[in-house]
């Protein structure tokens, strides 16, 4: 038996939009990327993997990820990329998710 549950059960009970973005933001990289795009607002990845700690091609398939779960968009200019924090309602879902199965709490 696998110590990781399967995503058809959180699929079956609601959970598998929640859950992905969750996950997504369950990595340490992937989250001090979406710090920064919030604190620095849209950049490249050649602006992203400034200094030491992160290959570039880390860094694309962490974006890919985030991307795919509906918190980032990317666009075109010239020759680069530029990545950014959608305007998403990813992020509310997950929390709405909580919050509805919060016992006696409020938002």
């Amino acid at each position: 038996m696998s110590a990781r549950p399967s995503e058809e059960p959180a699929n079956e009970i609601g959970l598998g939009g929640p859950a992905l973005v969750f996950s997504a933001l369950g990595d340490e990289a992937r989250l001090r990327l979406v710090m920064r795009l919030c604190e620095d607002g849209p950049m490249s990845i050649a602006r992203l993997t400034d200094g030491p700690g992160i290959t570039r091609q880390a860094v694309t398939k962490h974006l890919n990820v985030l991307s795919d779960v509906g918190l980032l968009r990317s666009t075109r200019e010239g020759r680069e990329r530029i990545w950014a924090l959608t305007q998403s309602i990813s992020i509310e879902r997950a929390v709405t998710w909580i919050w509805s199965r919060s016992k006696g709490m409020k938002p």
